[in-house]
């Protein structure tokens, strides 16, 4: 009697995202979105950070939109189970960490009583990271020593969580999703003790290129907050220590603050997404191509070799294939060793080179790109011809243009410059090496 082959039973991993910044992200949890089949992710992940998990994986929307439509928690318990059932490896990505205010303790419960193995990989919680993200210490030697966090709304079922009476006598009380109950969690404070002139500082999408900041004295903070028309996530931060803020603020003075980039490449780790990131950039990693060593090249018939502008023959590093679908009929771009891009074909190439490899525009999955270009892109980052082509293949013309249509083109080099404008797009900055420091922005308009 035959039997019938099973599965291999999969893995969840519990990852938190941190509060918005990808470069918050653990080393961990980028190692998970890297591995996953399946990513199952919250309303408030970044698409910087969303833009780490494979373009192959499948990305599940599991939000909650704020008095709107809810992903119900038996959903998200059901699709975990069944995912890792199906033998697949399971992110199931939540904001900030997944044990502080989030349902991350259910979900694990979930799992360990479906048998499913499962990991807790911890994030930066938004609790300490937004008002850090403001410039506002939670504790201070000279003005606090204690802190307090509650939450001020139910995400579910509506339900108070927490009396801010009981937790008013610490230094500082920091509330998160508490904008829906401000009134009430401000008169709570009060009636615990809090003087109605101390501090507070309500800090809007935390860590994230639409953060804002509202401060006023605790008794005044609902009427200001409906004023400026607060909306959630925010996160209310209450105590002396708010007064901080002036000095301290530095996420909102980086040159880049509240821009986001979107950078074609061929690895997410790249340096210049580090060196926007520095400067205040949420940055879109779009993995455009992918590489193929010289052993594949040479199975599908490429004879590896080049002549660079009838100048000799030169050091092959890298190879774009640009159109075609047979390989031997592409039309390549050749990087020499001074770093110049030479068009050439296979059948004129003549000195035999060892190694090479060929960056292939990939496809990409619109499941893929409608979670990474969820939100506005204000800068597209382009660092050779070579990535300006494969963008347009990857996205398609159409969305590659209409993304175009609304966002600044910056280039790294003169020769990605002329090759834009030669397509008809006009970049409006150079960014340039500058200094250990890192780039320099130069307006090219």
């Amino acid at each position: 009697m035959r039997r019938e082959s099973r599965k291999p039973l999969g893995f969840v991993w519990l990852v938190g995202a941190g509060p918005g910044d990808a470069s918050l992200l653990t080393l961990r949890a980028k190692d998970c979105l890297k591995r996953a089949d399946v990513v199952i992710y919250d309303r408030l992940v970044a698409p910087s950070v969303l833009s780490f998990a494979r373009p192959d994986a499948e990305l599940i929307y599991a939000g909650k939109e704020p008095g709107g439509e809810k992903t119900s928690q038996a959903w998200i318990n059901e699709t975990m189970i069944a995912k890792a059932k199906e033998g697949k490896k399971v992110v199931r990505l939540k904001n900030g960490d997944p044990f502080v205010f989030g349902r991350g303790a259910e979900e694990a419960e979930a799992l360990a009583d479906a048998g499913v193995p499962f990991e807790i990989v911890h994030g930066v919680s938004s609790a300490f990271a937004v008002p850090a993200y403001a410039g506002i210490p939670l504790t201070d030697r000279r003005f606090a020593s204690s802190f307090a966090v509650g939450v001020g709304k139910s995400a579910e079922d509506g339900n108070d969580s927490v009396d801010f009476r009981n937790l008013a006598q610490a230094d500082t009380v920091v509330a998160l999703m508490a904008v829906g109950e401000l009134e009430k969690v401000v008169a709570q404070l009060m009636e615990g003790g809090k003087s109605p002139e101390t501090l507070a500082a309500l800090i809007e999408w935390g860590a994230t290129p639409k953060q804002r900041v509202t401060i006023a004295q605790l008794k005044d903070l609902p009427s200001v907050a409906h004023s400026r028309n607060v909306q959630p996530p925010a996160v209310l931060v209450v105590g002396e220590v708010v007064k901080f803020r002036d000095k301290l603020a530095w996420y909102e003075r980086k040159p880049l603050f509240g821009k986001r980039v979107l950078l074609p490449c061929f690895d997410a780790e790249n340096e210049l997404a580090s060196d926007l990131e520095e400067l205040g950039a949420e940055v879109v990693r779009l993995p455009v191509a992918k590489s193929v060593g010289s052993k594949k090249l040479k199975r599908r018939g490429a004879q590896l070799g080049a002549k660079f502008n009838g100048n000799g023959d030169g050091e092959l590093r890298e190879v774009f294939l640009e159109s075609g679908k047979r390989w031997r009929k592409f039309s390549l771009l050749v990087r020499n060793g001074n770093g110049k891009e030479v068009a050439t074909r296979l059948s004129k190439w003549e000195a035999k080179v060892k190694e090479a490899t060929a960056f292939v525009p990939r496809p990409l999955p619109e499941s893929f790109l409608k979670a990474v270009l969820k939100e506005p892109i204000h800068i597209v980052a382009f660092t050779s011809p070579a990535l300006v082509r494969a963008f347009f293949e990857a996205v398609g013309h159409e969305w590659a243009e209409k993304i175009l249509e609304s966002a600044q083109v910056a280039t790294t080099n003169a020769q990605t410059a002329r090759f834009c404008r030669q397509i008809g797009i006009e970049p409006s900055f150079a960014l340039k090496a500058h200094t250990f420091e890192g780039l320099s922005i130069v307006a090219t308009r």
